[in-house]
């Protein structure tokens, strides 16, 4: 994921348009490579880089399947922003109206994003694509929104979490366990192939409310793309990250959302996918 710029930005006009798109039956998504930035890329964003401190609103338009996505019945939308100056990431429950998501303070400086849109009960209306229960995103690239006012529309590689399988499931009929779950160990990850992938560097994140931070505690590579990790059975209300980057030569050719999930409290039935 490349980084995006956010300047002050003073006009209402700033938005930002996302396009879901519900893939295959089995609901695996994979990113796209980073694409090469040109010196001009790196020339342009060095302009959009903020000289004085300050605030922006940030503003998302959400699209699925190529049509916007006015309202979400029984779940939140978050943006998770990553600071990649303090290295510390920060998730904020934004505000939708009539179809725009809007962060309405963010501070000015350079971030990895992703808007996260959460269905907890299975039903959108009209959006049969998003009748599964579990978390769509979306993730920005480049952006710099500058106190002129533009108004950038951006087409993105947008997909569901990576799916959490537990032993239970089988591969005929998966279930999306995105949300709270009483998780016993080990938990198991899968994930479609990346082309050119000789390995898969993953990792767990738990956070820490004493200190309030994302710390890593566990680390592995796996050459199969799936894996496996032990986790406390009754760890109630404790929250966890998981993430994927696959290596080929020595370099990133691929990299997989975040997957957050909690560990304690009871889940709703199984849902099964198509």
């Amino acid at each position: 994921m490349t980084p995006f710029w956010i300047t002050e930005d003073k006009s209402p006009a700033a938005t930002f348009s996302l396009r879901f798109s519900s893939g295959s039956s089995a609901g695996f998504y994979v990113l796209a490579p980073p694409r090469e930035v040109s010196q001009a890329d790196e020339r342009a964003r060095i302009q959009a880089m903020p000289v004085e401190p300050g605030m922006a609103s940030v503003r998302f338009r959400l699209f699925f399947n190529g049509k916007p996505l006015r309202h979400v019945p029984d779940g939140p939308v978050h943006v998770s922003l990553f600071d990649l100056k303090a290295q510390r990431p920060t998730t904020q429950l934004a505000r939708m109206v009539n179809g725009v998501v809007e962060v309405p303070t963010v501070p000015t400086g350079v971030y990895r994003a992703y808007v996260i849109v959460q269905t907890v009960s299975g039903a959108v209306s009209g959006e049969p694509g998003l009748g599964l229960p579990g978390d769509y995103v979306g993730d920005l690239n480049e952006v710099a929104l500058e106190t002129a006012g533009a108004s950038p529309v951006l087409d993105l590689p947008v997909g569901r979490f990576m799916h959490l399988v537990q032993p239970e499931d089988t591969a005929a009929g998966v279930a999306w366990r995105t949300e709270t779950l009483p998780l016993t160990a080990p938990v198991r990850f899968a994930w479609d192939p990346v082309p050119g992938a000789g390995r898969y560097d993953v990792f767990v994140q738990r956070f820490f409310r004493s200190t309030g931070a994302w710390d890593v505690i566990a680390m592995s590579q796996t050459a199969s793309a799936e894996w496996a990790i032990d986790l406390p059975a009754n760890d109630l209300g404790e929250s966890y990250r998981f993430g994927v980057h696959a290596i080929g030569d020595g370099v990133v050719v691929g990299q997989f959302k975040f997957l957050f999930f909690t560990v304690g409290a009871p889940s709703p039935p199984d849902v099964q996918t198509p």
